[in-house]
């Protein structure tokens, strides 16, 4: 099954390269986007950009990111992250990813253009104190950093619309 769901993925959004450990999403999920606390999207797109669920299979493209942006990044999670980061420790950080986006926890995917180059992250992370309220993030490597408020307007509109629950939503985003 796991093998016949990633070929029907890749068959339906070939731009979208699937790593083969990636979660396998139903065909439920295939087929649509549904709501938050059920199933979020594992495979998206939002106008000229493309998310996939961010996993350990990234990490390279996304060690490369990091180390391209080290500066803009400094910090905007209120961590000195990314500055120190090891490649075992960024490897870490995208398993718990993964694990979180499956366990419906929190939702990290890897922002693309049409042509699949990785461009950024974008983080939901609903807070399990209070209901109704998420951290909503995003970043953009160097490169691509004049697309962020574009990608920023689309992801918010998003998140806002029929298929999220009604969110008060505190966004986190560099300068």
């Amino acid at each position: 099954f796991r093998r016949r769901a990633q070929r029907n993925l890749s068959a339906a959004h070939p731009e979208l390269p699937l790593p083969e450990d990636n979660f396998i999403p139903s065909e439920e999920e295939v087929a649509g986007i549904l709501r938050l606390g059920d199933r979020a999207a594992v495979l998206l797109r939002l106008g000229d950009f493309r998310l996939t669920m961010l996993t350990e299979a990234d990490l390279d493209e996304d060690m490369a990111a990091i180390e391209e942006s080290m500066e803009e990044l400094a910090g905007i999670f209120g961590v000195p992250w990314p500055r120190g980061l090891t490649r075992e420790a960024d490897r870490a950080d995208l398993v718990r990813h993964r694990r979180e986006f499956a366990a419906r926890r929190a939702f990290a995917w890897v922002i693309r253009d049409r042509a699949g180059a990785y461009l950024g992250c974008a983080y939901v992370r609903p807070s399990p104190d209070r209901p109704g309220t998420a951290r909503v993030a995003h970043w953009m490597r160097t490169r691509a950093a004049a697309r962020g408020p574009a990608f920023q307007a689309l992801f918010h509109d998003w998140l806002r619309g029929p298929l999220w629950p009604p969110m008060e939503m505190t966004v986190i985003a560099p300068p």
